[in-house]
């Protein structure tokens, strides 16, 4: 009875570490696949820049999160459809873009600014021959003479507008190019990261000199509103604030936004301010950490 009883007990211990191996391989084989939308070289450099802070996120939690697979969606090719597809549980897990109340009811955000608030910085990109008919613009009064191109679906065409300046939206992101060249509008305001590429890339455009319109905002990673999307904008949160107090946030920022900010010499610009009647309360203005210009 005695060696029986040791029999049962040893089979016993075998089987809950057999049991305690498998769940464990099973664990370390669980890899978190993240579809994304992958970048679009046309639309300018710093497309990658989010791609490799989404990569900078996940690494950071490895130890505590396991491993994780980056795969490019197969199903949607620019920001609207995007949206749309996450919004109604596709295959998207992950979008970077402007932050408003409505996304942030719609979306999880992660709420740490990608770009530091640049996103609200913008330059303004014009007809190389029209450059001395912005020479004198000084405040937002000044500005209210030019008419602007924008997306129609972008929060920027609504925030330009609530501060009464024209705004001719237009449905795709290339043509707001066209009717720019056609003169449609007078200007077309772009991101201090965004309009260098871009104009590079043309014929024909400049960078109007002397001032910048600065609103707050931020861009944001937003996920789907599910459990999945919690647990994914969860840890891509604590991944970018490792990757903030490690300080190879700052190292991956200044190593993409370096040549563009210094190329906009801000310093030497006065600052149009105008608000942000979109902006969600819980934009983090008091984390020094998230800002390049504090809102």
């Amino acid at each position: 009875m005695k060696t029986r009883k040791n029999y049962g007990i040893v089979t016993l211990a075998l089987f809950t570490l057999i049991s305690l191996i498998s769940i464990s391989s099973v664990m370390a084989q669980s890899t978190l696949r993240v579809h994304y939308l992958p970048p679009d070289g046309e639309l300018g450099h710093e497309t990658d820049y989010y791609l490799d802070l989404l990569r900078l996120a996940l690494e950071k939690t490895v130890d505590s999160h396991g491993p994780f697979e980056l795969v490019p969606s197969a199903e949607a090719t620019e920001q609207v459809e995007a949206l749309r597809l996450m919004r109604m549980g596709g295959n998207m897990d992950v979008i970077p873009t402007m932050t408003d109340r409505n996304r942030e009811r719609v979306f999880i955000p992660v709420r740490v600014p990608l770009v530091k608030g640049l996103i609200g910085v913008r330059l303004m990109m014009i007809n190389e021959d029209d450059a001395g008919r912005w020479n004198n613009v000084r405040d937002l009064e000044d500005l209210k003479a030019f008419t602007f191109g924008q997306g129609r679906n972008w929060p920027d065409t609504q925030i330009l507008s609530a501060s009464g300046l024209n705004v001719l939206p237009t449905d795709g992101y290339f043509e707001l190019f066209d009717i720019l060249k056609s003169r449609q509008v007078d200007g077309f305001p772009r991101a201090a990261f965004e309009i260098w590429d871009e104009i590079d890339m043309r014929e024909g455009f400049s960078v109007a000199d002397g001032f910048y319109i600065h609103y707050p905002t931020a861009m944001y990673f937003f996920t789907r509103r599910d459990a999945e999307g919690r647990d994914l904008a969860d840890r891509l949160e604590a991944g970018l604030n490792n990757a903030i107090n490690d300080g190879s946030f700052d190292e991956l920022f200044n190593a993409e936004m370096g040549e563009f900010l210094e190329r906009s010499n801000l310093n030497s610009r006065r600052a149009i301010r105008i608000p942000n009647p979109l902006i969600p309360e819980t934009l983090p203005v008091d984390d020094s950490r998230y800002w390049y210009i504090r809102p």
